[in-house]
């Protein structure tokens, strides 16, 4: 027992010396303050946070001309109800063209037109819905979500899987 607790001891100093050394080091060295990237200070990480989403609404008007939104769901399901508002907000938003498609055939009430499911979903891997899926002319389809999300993580979600995938040209980066 009492080895076990003067090996804790050590460990405890050797972390506590590593931490103060850390903090040293990072003070010292602007390119590891993390502050330098993301402000921490209340006043600052507003201006950073509004830049952030000013470069997303950019990218986002971007991609509405040359990528569309297309959403898989089910009329019997609650969430694909509420997903689909999201989606006309953000189609509204940025002008992307939308595509709801259906895998059961039936619609639903909010929705002008929809498409019945002629193979996409198992093309694209569809296994749940909602599911939203970014589709860049002639054959890319990125799946963004699956499951329902909040407009503001979508949005996030569409410009993240449009860099990750090399669909966002190097001024968006």
């Amino acid at each position: 027992d009492r080895f076990y607790l003067y090996a804790k001891r050590m460990t405890l100093d050797k972390a506590q010396n590593f931490a103060t050394m850390s903090s040293r080091v990072v003070a010292s060295d602007p390119f590891l303050d993390e502050n330098n990237r993301v402000p921490l200070s209340t006043f600052a990480k507003k201006e950073f946070l509004a830049g952030v989403k000013k470069g997303q609404q950019s990218a986002l008007e971007f991609l509405s001309g040359h990528a569309g939104i297309w959403m898989f769901f089910e009329p019997t399901c609650d969430f694909c109800h509420v997903q689909s508002r999201i989606i006309q907000n953000i189609a509204k938003k940025y002008q992307f063209q939308t595509r709801f498609i259906s895998l059961s055939g039936g619609g639903l009430p909010n929705l002008e037109e929809h498409y019945e499911d002629q193979g996409q979903a198992k093309a694209i891997g569809v296994t749940m819905t909602p599911t939203t899926v970014l589709v860049v002319p002639p054959s890319t389809y990125l799946i963004v979500s699956q499951g329902m999300m909040s407009e503001d993580q979508l949005e996030e979600r569409i410009v993240l899987a449009a860099d990750s995938n090399g669909v966002l040209p190097e001024e968006f980066k």
